[in-house]
């Protein structure tokens, strides 16, 4: 039981993480509109 909940709770960190980085990848990618979002995300 506890290997399948860590294997469970490893494959969800790693598809997020993974997500996160694709997420992160992308934004960096296209600084413009990091900027914008960045920037309506610090104004109220």
């Amino acid at each position: 039981m506890a290997g399948a909940a860590r294997f469970l709770f490893g494959l969800a960190l790693g598809i997020s993480l993974g997500i996160i980085g694709s997420r992160l990848l992308a934004a960096s990618s296209s600084g413009a509109h990091r900027r914008s979002v960045w920037g309506g995300r610090q104004r109220p």
